[in-house]
C-alpha cells in the first residue's frame, strides 16, 4: 500500500504540509475500510482545522527540531506554541515559529502511529502579503496534490535545510509585494486551512484534474451524482463548523462559570442564516423532545423548500407553533460573523 501511494505521501495541500500527513493517513484508511464516497469524504479536507495544546516532550525528532528551532531563535524568531492535530490513530505534532518584525512564519510537522514508518520533520516557510496574497515554501514531498488557488502558490523545495527555505522564499517574493506581519499565528494557521477547505470542496475544484486523479487511484469515478453528494456532505459540514465556531465565540465570552457551562455546552444547538430548510427542521428535532404530528409533517416538507429565503426567519416562524412557542428557550443571539441564535436543549 506505501508503495503504490508514494505519489500521495506527506503532500502539502493548504498553509501548512501537516494536512498533507493527515492527506496521506485518510488515504491509507479510506482505500482499507470505505465506499467510494466515503473514501472521498475521508480523503479530502476536513472544514475544521482543530490544534490541541502539546508541547516538545511529544516530538520523536528532538534532536532536529531543536537544531532548527536554535537556528530561528539566533535569527529573532518567536515562539507560537506546540500543537497536536490528529488523523485517524496518527498523531501530527506542530510547532510554530514566527518572526515578529520580517512577517516570516515557520512550521514543522512529524507524524505518528502505526502507519507512520518515518518521523522526518516537515517544514513550511510562509508569509502573508500587504494584499492579502500568500506565500508558502514547503520541502514536502509530493507537495501539490491537490489544486491550490491562484492567491496562494507553493513552492516546493528538495532540502531540509531552513537557510535553504528563506533562501527559496527571497527567490519567490513577486517585486513590489509587501511583507504583512502576523501577530495571531494559530488563528491564521487556522483560518487559511479552513478558508482552504471551503474552497477546495467547491465544484469547480472538485472536478479539477488533482482530485480526478486521486480518485482514479482508490478506484472511484467522479460522476455527475458523486460530485452532488461530495457538495451536500460539503454543505453539511459548512453548515455543522460555523454553528461550532459560533458556540466557540459564546464559550469566550460567557459569564457563566466552568461547572454551569459543563453542564449545558452539550445542549447547545445554534440556528444561523447559512442553514438550508433540512438543517432547520434538525434544530427543531434537537430541540423538542417530542415532536407533534402537525409539527413533523411540516418540519418534514422543508425537504421540498427551495433556496430562497431566510433561515433566521423560517426557524421564528414554526417556533410560533402552539406546542412548542413555550419550550425553546434561547440562551444568545449573535451578530457577527453571521446572524445567529444559541438555544438549549432539554437535559437528557
Amino acid at each position: 500500500m506505501l508503495e503504490t501511494l508514494g505519489m500521495l505521501f506527506l503532500g502539502l495541500v493548504l498553509l501548512l504540509g501537516f494536512f498533507g500527513i493527515r492527506f496521506y493517513l485518510r488515504v491509507k484508511s479510506a482505500i482499507r475500510e470505505a465506499a467510494p464516497i466515503s473514501a472521498l469524504v475521508d480523503i479530502l479536507p476536513p472544514f475544521q482545522c482543530i490544534l490541541d495544546e502539546s508541547g516538545r516532550d511529544n516530538w520523536q525528532g528532538l534532536d532536529e527540531l531543536g537544531k532548527n528551532e536554535g537556528l530561528l531563535e539566533k535569527s529573532g524568531f518567536e515562539n507560537h506554541g506546540y500543537f497536536t492535530t490528529y488523523a485517524g490513530d496518527a498523531l501530527i505534532e506542530v510547532a510554530l515559529w514566527n518572526h515578529p518584525l520580517k512577517g516570516i512564519v515557520v512550521a514543522f510537522m512529524e507524524a505518528s502511529g502505526e502507519d507512520i514508518e518515518t518521523t522526518e520533520i516537515i517544514s513550511d516557510v510562509f508569509v502573508r502579503f500587504d494584499d492579502d496574497t500568500q506565500l508558502t515554501i514547503n520541502n514536502g514531498p509530493d507537495a501539490n496534490i491537490l489544486p491550490r488557488p491562484e492567491h496562494s502558490p507553493l513552492i516546493h523545495v528538495s532540502s531540509s535545510a531552513l537557510p535553504d527555505l528563506f533562501a527559496a522564499l527571497k527567490t519567490h517574493i513577486p517585486p513590489g509585494k509587501k511583507i504583512r506581519p502576523l501577530k495571531q499565528v494559530k488563528a491564521f494557521y487556522q483560518r487559511c486551512f479552513e478558508q482552504y477547505s471551503e474552497w477546495l470542496w467547491q465544484e469547480p475544484q472538485l472536478r479539477s484534474p488533482e482530485v480526478k486523479a486521486i480518485a482514479e487511484k482508490i478506484g472511484v469515478e467522479l460522476s455527475d451524482e458523486i460530485i452532488t453528494e461530495l457538495r451536500e456532505h460539503a454543505r453539511v459540514e459548512n453548515v455543522d463548523a460555523i454553528s461550532q465556531s459560533i458556540v466557540d465565540g459564546f464559550a469566550r465570552q460567557t459569564s457563566m462559570s466552568v461547572a454551569k457551562w459543563a453542564e449545558v455546552c452539550d445542549r447547545l444547538v445554534v440556528v444561523h442564516e447559512n442553514m438550508g430548510a433540512k438543517d432547520i427542521a434538525d434544530c427543531f428535532y434537537d430541540l423538542v423532545d417530542d415532536i407533534d404530528e402537525s409539527l413533523e409533517a411540516t418540519l418534514d416538507s422543508l425537504e421540498n423548500k427551495g433556496e430562497d429565503f431566510d433561515a433566521l426567519a423560517l426557524f421564528h416562524s414554526l417556533a410560533k407553533d402552539p406546542t412548542v412557542v413555550d419550550t425553546l428557550s434561547r440562551v444568545a443571539s449573535v451578530r457577527q460573523p453571521l446572524r445567529a441564535e444559541i438555544y438549549l436543549a432539554p437535559a437528557v
